[in-house]
């Protein structure tokens, strides 16, 4: 077995994880005895790559524990020293082969190290490069990083999406630690937008209304939560960066995915609603969801459809409504890995009634299509709620 060989081992003076103070500790790394690899040493330069683990102790730091495996061997490499100094920055780095690797940080109560007792957090960085950071889990926090096992696919951090001619939306078909379309493949609304409708089933967009000035999405992004790859059965987060109308009240995003996208173009298969947020300004922002990825297929997708009042629905139609998707792939999963829950949306915020008031007679538009308003004429005309 290939075993990592310690550099390095000492306190971290400085800014820990978690930004609190340092009380400097030493600690010894302790990797897995069996067949050690040639390593020169300490001090001299690493003939292969440095994998460097930071942990920031919480209040209970004997329950936190975590491991290295090397994937490409498929046998544990490194696992780590003890932990018995609470508040306390520990820095340990070890000279391992490319290749790659699975870190697993655990913690024997299942509070993760922050935020319950103490405000721990760890990191762990790859040829220099940090690959994952966090501290808010549960039971244990898995992570993909390195390179191919033949040495020849790194790993990579973001993968830009391209138009996919066959799917026509947006495709990342190489695992990352996340997937976007940018900021161009989404660019516009409606008759506007470039490659539209950018949608696996032609969902189209509302034709009404002005490139920011109404509403859009302009980019979407698919993360893995605490970095590491988009793997199935991991975690992973949604962002969209959308454009609101006016102050944002009336407009709400609805998140979805799918591990079916044959299915979903086909007709076969519907998308499964991951929740709703909705804006909380005018203008341009950024809405999220978190999720745990499907671990029945390496092809997955998920959708945003921004809408302006209306209800949940991953196909709104309404006038003003903008929907896109994307397409990514994932690593396959890991047995026994254990993905900590996604947070929770806030409930949906009910439209008020007396909003309709609101609209002048340059909104009659917008008054006409909110479900629970309607325009009157006559001497006193304007907006009013629905009777």
């Amino acid at each position: 077995p290939v075993t990592g060989s310690p550099v390095t081992s000492s306190p971290v003076t400085g800014s820990p994880v978690t930004g609190s103070p340092v009380t400097d500790s030493p600690v010894t790394g302790s990797p897995v005895s069996g067949s050690p690899v040639t390593s020169p040493p300490v001090g001299s330069p690493c003939s292969g790559v440095e994998i460097t683990v930071g942990i920031f102790t919480d209040n209970f730091p004997e329950e936190t524990s975590w491991n290295i495996m090397d994937n490409c061997g498929n046998q544990l490499v490194i696992d780590s020293p003890e932990y018995l100094v609470n508040g306390t920055q520990y820095s340990d780095t070890y000279c391992v082969p490319p290749g790659e690797y699975a870190f697993l940080i655990s913690d024997t109560w299942s509070d993760g190290i922050c935020c319950s007792y103490g405000y721990g957090g760890y990191s762990v960085s790859y040829d220099g490069i940090e690959v994952v950071d966090g501290g808010f889990f549960g039971g244990s926090e898995s992570t993909t990083f390195g390179e191919g096992c033949d040495g020849s696919s790194p790993i990579q951090g973001e993968v830009d999406a391209d138009y996919d001619d066959e799917l026509m939306v947006p495709m990342c078909g190489a695992v990352g630690m996340s997937c976007t379309t940018g900021s161009e493949l989404l660019n516009g609304t409606g008759n506007y937008e470039i490659n539209a409708p950018n949608t696996l089933d032609n969902c189209t967009d509302g034709t009404w209304g002005d490139y920011h000035d109404d509403e859009s999405i302009d980019m979407i992004t698919v993360s893995a939560v605490g970095g590491g790859l988009l793997q199935a059965g991991a975690l992973a987060e949604i962002s969209a960066t959308v454009w609101a109308w006016d102050d944002g009240y009336w407009d709400t995003a609805d998140f979805y995915f799918t591990d079916d996208v044959d299915g979903v173009i086909n007709g076969a298969a519907a998308w499964t609603l991951i929740g709703s947020r909705s804006a909380l300004s005018g203008g341009e922002e950024t809405l999220t969801a978190q999720y745990v990825l499907p671990d029945t297929s390496e092809l997955q997708a998920v959708r945003v459809n921004f809408r302006y009042d209306g209800y949940q629905s991953s196909c709104t139609g309404g006038v003003y409504d903008d929907v896109d998707d994307l397409v990514f792939a994932v690593k396959p999963a890991v047995e026994g890995m254990a993905a900590p829950k996604p947070i929770s949306l806030p409930l949906l915020k009910p439209l008020q009634s007396s909003q309709c008031l609101a609209f002048g007679e340059e909104d009659i538009a917008r008054c006409e299509s909110a479900s629970i308003c309607e325009w009157r004429n006559g001497i006193d005309s304007g907006c009013y709620p629905k009777e």
